[in-house]
């Protein structure tokens, strides 16, 4: 007999979870997933915490199908928390209080409300006693704010069979941009940038700054970095980019005065075509008076979904061809794609009226850098969403922010439509 949790369990879930203070520096995240365990425990669901070498907590819990048709469904979240100071807070930051009608806290948006949503359907679907079609994976992770070493890329490489052609439910969208089109749009990211770096090195002459030498080291380096900064933008057309641009595209072409969503429309739209740079480290020499005879700058690139490890190396092999500096990459890791309309999106449209929102589903590309980035490569599909109607620009302005917070209408919007997507995915049939 299927047992459905009521919208005050959630809640009291969610403030639960924000009372546990999982500030990534204190490593605490085993306090929420005892927690968690116990609340899978007492539904009659076994789970298991994997701790990571340095002893950080990571949770997960299987329902398992006795005959699997269809591929697995990875629900994941991170139980970590970014620092808060509680003198720049309306209310303490690890409380959980509700007032004016949000429920406030670290971790409220950042990713607790996620966890809470993921939990609420994994145990229906377990009460529900009816044959699932797929395996079901609910895995709360650690340390995802630094990083995510002890978290997500160990449980990666530790546990790759999980993720293994999963389709795989996380954050980095399900947030609102209503344009001066009058159309509500929710985003999800169905896709995310890779991460290359490299460090660039010049040498010339030595010598004293008094009588400085023609052939200098800085002089390589600058030439370098300008004839870098000054290259056209690296643009490839992919799948979420397209649709994005098809669904905006009077927006973005529009000469109306912009409102501030249709801003973030354009911005989101700049960063998903093209590749960008950022300087991370600097060194030309420490020795006061003296020309230095080498120097290096290390740069970080947010490469396009599509580009690979060999396409990328190819791009700089050609860029410092005739260059009087050498250059090395330092890390690579590829971005993702991911099927802008599979099955599991179009249930989230379909659905999300029953449950107070109407507006069109819209793929972007995920800004910064996700858990999912782990698992791309393995997994079928990564969607970042956690489904709540607060605006795209609140959300930017509140996350890693004081007063971090979550309309509770929005939550219990998300709790609903989670559930009856993952129920209906998973056991399809009507729920």
């Amino acid at each position: 007999m299927r047992k459905q949790m009521k919208t005050n369990d959630a809640i009291a879930i969610l403030q639960d979870l924000v009372k546990i203070d999982t500030t990534n520096e204190y490593a605490t995240e085993y306090e929420a997933a005892l927690y968690i365990e116990d609340v899978l425990e007492r539904a009659g669901i076994a789970s298991k915490i994997i701790y990571s070498p340095n002893g950080r907590a990571n949770l997960i819990a299987h329902l398992e199908a006795v005959q699997p048709i269809k591929e697995p469904l990875v629900l994941l979240s991170h139980l970590d928390v970014v620092a808060a100071d509680r003198d720049t807070w309306s209310f303490p930051p690890f409380a959980g209080e509700e007032a004016e009608g949000c429920i406030w806290g670290r971790g409220t948006l950042d990713t607790k409300q996620l966890t809470v949503m993921h939990l609420i359907a994994f145990l229906e679907l377990y009460h529900s006693e009816q044959t699932l079609n797929r395996d079901v994976y609910f895995v709360a992770s650690a340390d995802e704010e630094n990083g995510s070493k002890e978290g997500m890329e160990y449980l990666a490489e530790t546990c790759p069979e999980i993720f293994d052609n999963a389709t795989v439910l996380s954050e980095g969208g399900g947030f609102t941009v209503a344009g001066s089109d009058g159309k509500p749009y929710m985003l999800f990211a169905s896709g995310e940038k890779g991460t290359a770096v490299i460090k660039i090195v010049g040498t010339g002459d030595s010598g004293h700054a008094g009588s400085p030498p023609d052939n200098q080291a800085i002089a390589h380096i600058t030439q370098a970095l300008q004839y870098l900064l000054q290259q056209e933008p690296h643009c490839h057309e992919y799948s979420v980019l397209t649709t994005y641009t098809e669904t905006f595209q009077q927006l973005l072409k529009s000469n109306t005065q912009p409102t501030p969503d249709d801003q973030l429309v354009a911005k989101l739209y700049e960063y998903m075509k093209f590749q960008t740079t950022m300087i991370d480290y600097l060194e030309i020499g420490t020795q006061v008076n003296v020309i230095p005879y080498k120097g290096e700058v290390t740069f970080e690139f947010r490469t396009l979904p599509s580009v690979n490890k060999d396409a990328f190396e190819k791009y700089m092999n050609q860029l410092f061809e005739n260059s009087n500096v050498s250059w090395e990459l330092i890390d690579f890791q590829q971005g993702y794609l991911s099927e802008v309309d599979a099955e599991v999106m179009k249930l989230f449209q379909q659905y999300s009226p029953d449950y107070g929102f109407s507006g069109t589903w819209v793929p972007f590309t995920a800004l910064g850098k996700t858990d999912g980035r782990f698992i791309g490569k393995i997994a079928k599909n990564v969607y970042g969403l956690s489904p709540v109607t607060v605006p795209f620009s609140e959300v930017l302005k509140r996350v890693h922010s004081a007063d971090e917070r979550i309309e509770t209408d929005a939550f219990v919007y998300g709790v609903n439509l989670m559930r009856k997507v993952v129920h209906h995915y998973c056991l399809q049939m009507e729920v």
